[in-house]
């Protein structure tokens, strides 16, 4: 496909007290021998429990108002999706350790986020689309910045290139807005990233667009995907909101647009 658009990362905190560690377990889908405890906690969680090789955490002994927080990374999200789904028996593929290609998960991200809401609240959700066609790159969005060709209800933009001692490019990544805020885009060379990470990319040309939404924003996005809206309309729906005006944004936005919704 030209591009798509799917959830890199979701993070919750479940505050419903009757919630302990091993339901939390339960509710992802896992017993809780597939965990692990590390011997340090973070973010001022005591304790950290990994789901096996996965970007999975669960981290809890916090205080008694901090609940007991689930990280899920990009590369485990449909892992997880899975799990949770074969547990509520959605899944069509019970002897499989992922979702069938071809399979809509889309109403099992719904439940997913709903049955979420109703023990805790979502704390980020990283919204990405991928271009594989890579019309737009983090160096033109900086020159449009440059030359004022941008109003935007971010404040801050900034442009970071990395490379070999040779010269050689290894990535390059455009930023709007920073990330202690409630939103924050990065725009970054992914076809680069992972030939410098393992030599190797399916997609010569791989630009990906992706939006960090923490706390409220987070809230009201899932809010949105449960209410029926489609995934790639709320992140058209984020672009259009932040920006004002980009002389070359109604050419970005009209190109996203056709993109996620064919």
């Amino acid at each position: 496909p030209a591009m798509t658009v799917s959830i890199d990362w979701l993070d919750f905190t479940v505050l419903d007290n009757g919630f302990g560690l091993r339901q939390v377990f339960e509710f992802l889908g896992f017993d809780a021998s597939f965990f692990s405890d590390t011997e340090h906690g973070a973010r001022g969680y005591k304790s950290m429990h990994k789901l096996g090789d996965y970007a999975v955490i669960v981290l809890s002994d916090g205080r008694e108002d901090m609940g007991i927080h689930v990280s899920i990374g990009g590369s485990a999200i449909n892992h997880v999706l899975t799990h949770y789904a074969q547990s509520k028996h959605y899944a069509p593929t019970p002897f499989g350790s992922d979702l069938a290609a071809d399979w809509d998960f889309r109403p099992v991200l719904v439940q997913f986020l709903s049955d979420i809401q109703s023990i805790g609240h979502i704390t980020r959700m990283d919204i990405c689309a991928d271009d594989y066609n890579a019309r737009f790159n983090p160096a033109q969005l900086w020159e449009y910045n440059n030359n004022g060709q941008i109003v935007s209800k971010f404040r801050s933009f900034t442009l970071i290139q990395s490379s070999k001692s040779k010269g050689e490019s290894t990535g390059a990544t455009f930023s709007a807005g920073s990330r202690g805020a409630g939103v924050f885009l990065r725009v970054y060379d992914k076809a680069l990233e992972q030939i410098a990470k393992d030599n190797t990319c399916e997609h010569d040309k791989w630009i990906r667009w992706e939006f960090e939404l923490r706390d409220e924003r987070s809230c009201k996005v899932a809010d949105c995907l449960i209410q029926g809206s489609e995934l790639g309309v709320v992140f058209y729906g984020l672009l259009l909101l932040q920006f004002c005006q980009i002389e070359h944004l109604l050419e970005i936005l009209l190109f996203l647009l056709h993109l996620v919704l064919n």
